[in-house]
């Protein structure tokens, strides 16, 4: 499902008022029952709709080299970062930085689709440390230009800006040698596609990938709240194991901010707990006390990934939707704190890998408003 929307029947029903959407180029098995997502006619559809999407009048191809000045406004909260093309070279040598693990059969379906249509349709959302000049001049840009496109979305308003003189290209070209490193946030099997692509071709248009570049003080971390649905233990031994590990404190009132380090809020049949840790095995990320100690030791899930008794909740309403859930009997629900950008990047330097659904990580690039070539010669955007 795409970020923009929150269930497929949403998505659903955009895509049919919208025919001539870019996402359709990787959901078009919602609208036609008959295409199976990584079947012959399914790429053969993709590859006419990409093919009619160049000669849509509403895409325009920008010939001229440029950056992007691209802003997001979530829940009235603008973030401000730049688009452009990196070099996947710089992820083959580890200066642009993962923190997931990727799946191989995802990544050979991803490069179908770039090789197919020869667009890709979203940035890859990269974060860095703080760089007060760079920042600076996204924002000073912003509000001394007018956007070249303004659009409005279910999530947000979305604003473009394009710059493209030689000396603020220039510019922001010496103030990005600056960064040591990029820190991939979302997009870790694009990029990791791209990676295996340009391996195999080692040709110029193989090479770039667009991404969205954000400070750090401009992304914005929430957590993915954990759902387990088990019915042994019932909650009463669940909390004489965990208090093994935690003070078990009872609240009064639902509380959906874990709050410190090392702290979780358990919801179950009507009840709140705070659990605080006690043990010696120190951790530095709260996800990963959670699935050591609460999901392996105490509930016996060793796989976070596959385990149907596990499910995650992010947002207001996946989180009201949870608490209700929560009312059961066999349901209890966990609130994590978000990881800290500090916590991904010291997990990527130290080419570790965070547990999974460990991080929801905005503004992410809305889908189709700034594509790239891909492929087929050196990469230019088209919006």
């Amino acid at each position: 499902m795409s970020a923009e929307f929150t269930d497929d029947e949403s998505l659903i029903e955009f895509l049919r008022r919208n025919p001539d959407n870019a996402m359709l180029l990787t959901k078009m098995h919602l609208l036609d029952a008959s295409l199976s997502q990584n079947s012959e006619p399914y790429y053969s559809a993709i590859e006419q709709f990409a093919a009619d999407l160049r000669i849509n009048p509403k895409v325009i191809r920008d010939e001229k080299p440029a950056f992007y000045i691209y802003r997001q406004r979530i829940d009235g909260v603008p973030h401000t970062g730049i688009v452009g093309l990196v070099d996947v070279e710089n992820f083959l040598n580890g200066e642009i930085k993962r923190h997931e693990n990727t799946r191989v059969e995802r990544e050979k379906f991803i490069g179908q689709l770039f090789e197919r249509t020869g667009i890709i349709t979203q940035p890859v959302l990269m974060g860095h440390q703080h760089h007060a000049d760079l920042e600076e001049f996204a924002l000073r840009f912003a509000e001394s230009n007018p956007p070249i496109l303004e659009l409005e979305t279910a999530t947000g308003s979305n604003q473009i800006w394009m710059v493209h003189q030689d000396n603020q290209i220039a510019e922001i070209r010496s103030f990005l040698e600056q960064l040591e490193s990029l820190y991939i946030m979302d997009g870790h099997h694009r990029i990791a596609t791209v990676a295996r692509l340009y391996n195999e071709h080692k040709d110029e248009a193989h090479r770039y990938l667009p991404a969205f570049l954000l400070d750090e003080h401009q992304l914005q971390i929430d957590p993915f709240h954990r759902i387990v649905q088990i019915q042994e233990p019932a909650l009463d031994d669940l909390l004489e194991m965990l208090a093994l590990d935690f003070e078990v404190t009872a609240l009064r009132d639902i509380q959906l901010h874990a709050g410190k380090h090392g702290r979780f809020i358990l919801i179950s049949n009507g009840r709140v707990f705070q659990l605080d840790y006690t043990g010696s095995d120190r951790f530095e990320l709260d996800v990963l006390l959670f699935e050591e100690i609460i999901l392996k030791k105490h509930f016996k899930i060793m796989d976070s990934r596959h385990d149907n008794r596990l499910s995650f909740a992010k947002g207001h309403e996946a989180t009201r939707s949870a608490l209700r859930s929560s009312q059961a009997t066999d349901t209890h629900l966990f609130i994590l704190n978000p990881c800290t950008f500090d916590e991904i990047r010291q997990v990527s330097e130290r080419g570790e890998v965070m547990p999974p659904k460990s991080t929801s990580i905005e503004p992410k690039s809305r889908t189709g408003i700034l594509m790239c070539e891909y492929g087929r010669q050196k990469p230019l955007f088209i919006r």
